[in-house]
């Protein structure tokens, strides 16, 4: 296979771009979602800095497509990640070309590897990893281009470098996992490239580094989005590009082997739907083709590719395996996936050669053979499309749209956490809806108008969160529980967020009814679940904050708040996180009659839990029950209930273990420590 492209195969190219930008322009949601979506949305506005590692490449790109006369600036930017998938695609095509796949194969393997499940769901929302699986393709393509080529060009191994280096400065971390696989790909030409290697790094880390002072620059100018603010110094320049304020995101200290085991297991059931099972089977083939092939090269480094951003990854990272974790997980082995690709193309050669003898004696119609190679794909459009099929994903927006149309005027708004910093973020700052309003981050993060450092200690965070409460004399809201807002003042709970009292203490509630948040609440409750893990994830949590505000109403001596609240108390009896949530409240603050309802409620809620629930969440629940054991005299069964919450929940956190310390009580079986 010669190594420059006929027009024959460029036109598979456009092809493959044209073909899949289409889908992912189609499908993708023309507002925010949730994820990292709105802040790499808002970070491309502005062209400032996304979460560590930065990711200067991609929000420099984002920022040139925000410029496109197009919809929404969420549109315009998750266009961009439509591109960047689609032109992976071809690049992968062109590295089955080079490998000695036929062009008709290779279309076939590209577009089935495009509208993937994984690949898919990141191609339509503003995020990096169709920009990672880009590169590291290029990188690949160009490589196999140096040995194709006749007289070693050294040129070919030069861009090679600027792909690895621009790699560098989307994701780092994905890119360093795959490097040794390159060098067993160019192994064999191990000393005519020696003498290269100083200029070869100097291209990749300049590159990587001209990005990064880019990035650094641009942290400094006022007003910018950063997740961090602005980069003083080497050391908080090493801290950003080094991902060390992600440690304890990385590695959960609940997580063990058995976690790790259940990924691996995920995750090979996964890359058997990826490219469907018939593909699978082709993969199989493919390799036994590079084998027969000889190109040991290329089937080395392909491997290490697919081991290194899975299995790898895996017993790098430290995730508990859970619900919500499988969804932070999915995009990260999508290059693999794409080697799962390359050799599906490998094993249709293997096929092809098997029946083209016969093929060659029979009808002419038999020629068309490969073209039911098509039906991977279709297949895979097909089943795939629904859970893909964001067009009128506007969950993350109608709960942004609700909490900001709730507010007063002049309202000041904390918040804390992904899923309430990137959907709010988006609407107030890039939007520009309710300006009158200060949006704030409790943790100092991302938003240009930070009144605190995300670096310094949380104690200090408190301190100057509870100087500016004091200081300040418009409304304030919130959006975390009571326990975590530094107010020394009472609360005003609304349900899905609460107003600080300036005339009640800090352990005092005031529950008010909004019309728009009870509406909200219906479409909730009375609508399908979502589709999305991360929608699904949030729609559990949106419950369990309204369970919280519907329990205190039941605690209430008011008749009316207990009318009003009675058909939405109903509402819940299907929602685990809505009945967990009521429960809770009960179990705390409640009487005897309380307690009665709270039990038949956690009875209700343990036929109602399924695969959402997170290690932390049943560890809660456990927690739960022994604390109503105890609350009613049952102190064995207490006992009981907490050590099978530390049992699920081995996190140092889990209150469980204080409640047994409370008792006396060893946290494994042993009975009294007296």
């Amino acid at each position: 296979m010669k190594a420059e492209a006929s027009p024959r195969q460029w036109a598979f190219v456009l092809s493959i771009v044209l073909i899949l930008f289409s889908i992912y322009g189609f499908t993708t949601p023309r507002t925010v979602t949730l994820e990292d979506d709105g802040l790499f949305i808002m970070a491309s506005l502005d062209a400032g800095v996304a979460h560590p590692p930065g990711y200067p490449l991609f929000t420099l790109l984002g920022h040139l497509f925000s410029y496109l006369p197009l919809d929404s600036l969420a549109f315009r930017i998750h266009l961009l990640s439509g591109l960047l998938g689609a032109a992976a695609c071809a690049v992968l095509y062109l590295n089955l070309n080079l490998a000695g796949v036929p062009s008709w194969f290779s279309f076939i393997s590209a577009l089935a590897y495009g509208v993937s499940e994984h690949f898919w769901s990141q191609s339509i929302i503003a995020e990096v990893y169709g920009l990672n699986a880009l590169l590291c393709f290029s990188v690949l393509l160009f490589c196999l281009r140096f040995l194709k080529i006749p007289g070693n060009p050294i040129r070919e191994l030069g861009v090679a470098a600027l792909c690895f280096g621009l790699g560098l400065a989307n994701h780092w971390p994905l890119v360093v996992l795959v490097f040794p696989a390159f060098a067993l790909l160019l192994l064999p030409k191990w000393r005519f490239i020696l003498k290269w290697i100083p200029i070869l790094f100097a291209i990749a880390l300049g590159s990587a580094g001209l990005l990064y002072l880019w990035m650094v620059w641009r942290s400094l100018q006022p007003g910018l989005t950063g997740f961090y603010g602005p980069i003083n110094s080497l050391k908080e320049f090493w801290f950003y590009i080094s991902r060390q304020g992600y440690a304890g995101v990385d590695v959960s200290p609940s997580a063990d082997m058995s976690d790790r085991f259940g990924f691996i297991q995920h995750f090979a059931g996964e890359a058997l739907m990826q490219i469907s099972p018939a593909g699978a089977v082709f993969a199989v083939f493919g390799i036994f083709w590079l084998i027969r092939k000889q190109t040991y090269g290329i089937l080395a480094a392909t491997v290490w590719i697919f081991l290194a951003h899975s299995i790898g990854l895996i017993f790098l990272l430290g995730f508990d395996y859970e619900f919500l974790n499988l969804a932070v997980f999915r995009p990260y082995p999508l290059v693999s996936y794409g080697m799962l690709a390359f050799w599906m193309g490998c094993g249709f050669c293997l096929a092809w050669d098997k029946i083209r003898p016969w093929v060659k004696d029979g009808k002419p119609v038999f020629k068309l053979i490969p073209l039911f190679g098509l039906l991977i794909p279709i297949f895979l459009l097909q089943k795939n499309l629904n859970a893909n099929d964001r067009r009128h994903d506007h969950f993350a927006e109608n709960n942004a749209r609700m909490i900001l149309g709730g507010l007063e005027p002049d309202a000041v708004l904390f918040v804390y956490g992904d899923s309430e910093t990137g959907p709010l973020g988006y609407f107030h700052f890039a939007e520009g809806v309710r300006p009158d309003i200060k949006l704030l981050s409790m943790q100092g993060l991302v938003y240009p108008n930070r009144i605190l450092s995300p670096l310094i200690s949380e104690g200090r965070k408190k301190a100057v969160i509870e100087s500016f409460l004091r200081d300040t004399q418009k409304p304030v809201y919130f959006m975390t529980s009571e326990n975590d807002f530094p107010n020394t003042f009472g609360n005003i709970h609304f349900g899905f967020y609460k107003k600080m009292n300036r005339r009640g203490n800090s352990s005092s509630i005031q529950l008010r009814f909004d019309k728009g948040v009870e509406n909200y609440f219906k479409t909730l409750v009375e609508g399908p679940k979502p589709k999305d893990r991360w929608n699904r994830h949030r729609h559990n949590k949106l419950m369990h904050q309204f369970g919280d505000f519907l329990g205190y109403t039941l605690l209430s001596e008011d008749p009316k708040l207990n009318n009003r609240a009675g058909g939405l108390v109903k509402a819940m009896e299907n929602q685990y996180y809505g009945l967990t949530g009521m429960a809770e409240i009960l179990i705390q603050h409640g009487n005897s009659n309380h307690l009665k309802t709270a039990h038949e409620w956690l009875a209700k809620a343990d036929s109602l839990m399924d695969e959402t629930l997170s290690k932390e969440r049943l560890g809660r629940h456990h927690y739960l029950r022994g604390f109503l054991a105890y609350r009613i005299g049952n102190r064995e069964q207490a006992i009981k209930q907490f050590r099978s919450s530390l049992k699920v929940y081995k996190h140092p956190e889990n209150p469980s273990r204080n409640a047994l310390q409370r008792l006396n009580v060893k946290a494994s079986e042993g009975g009294d420590s007296s």
